[in-house]
C-alpha cells in the first residue's frame, strides 16, 4: 500500500535532520546506517540511511510489519515482485510475510523512517532469497553496487 497522506506528517524530519544531533548510535551496515529511534513492546521505530548504489537484501518476516516513509531523497522498493520509486513524503507499508527489498539507485543518500510493528522485533526474524525485478535485472547484490 503507497500513501502519501501519512507521510506528509514526517516529510520534515529529513530536511531538518542535519540541525538536530542525533541521541542514538548508528549501526553501520553493507548498505548505509541505522539508528533506533524509539521502541516499545510491539513497535520499534528507526531511522535509516540508505547510501547510493546500495541494496537491502530482499526479504520478508513473520513476526512483523513494516511501515516505511521516505523523508529524504528517491527510494527504489521493490514489493513482491513489484518495483516502485519513492520520493520524499511517500509511505508504503510492507505487510507480514511480503517479500521486499531496498535499495538507492542514486547519487545521495536516502533517509526513511522505519516503523516495525508486531509480536517479534528481533533483527533475526529474517528470510532471504534471491533478487527479482530491477535489482536481478541490474545483476545487483546485497550492500555497495557499481553506479555503472
Amino acid at each position: 500500500l503507497l500513501s502519501k497522506a501519512w507521510g506528509r506528517t514526517l516529510k520534515g524530519f529529513g530536511r531538518n535532520s542535519k540541525e538536530v544531533e542525533s541521541m542514538n548510535e548508528f549501526t553501520d551496515t553493507a548498505w548505509g546506517a541505522y539508528e533506533i529511534l524509539s521502541e516499545g513492546d510491539n513497535f520499534q521505530v528507526k531511522r535509516l540511511r540508505i547510501d547510493p548504489w546500495c541494496c537491502m537484501s530482499y526479504q520478508r518476516h513473520w513476526g512483523r510489519s513494516e511501515n516505511w516513509n521516505v523523508v529524504k531523497g528517491t527510494l527504489g522498493f521493490c514489493l513482491e515482485g513489484g518495483d516502485y520509486d519513492l520520493e520524499s513524503g511517500d509511505f508504503l507499508e510492507v505487510s507480514t510475510g511480503s517479500w521486499h527489498a531496498a535499495y538507492n539507485m542514486t547519487t545521495s543518500p536516502v533517509e526513511v523512517i522505519e516503523v516495525w510493528v508486531g509480536g517479534d522485533l528481533r533483527e533475526d526474524d529474517i528470510e532471504r532469497k534471491p533478487y527479482t525485478g530491477v535489482l536481478l535485472s541490474h545483476n545487483w547484490k546485497y550492500g555497495r553496487n557499481d553506479s555503472n
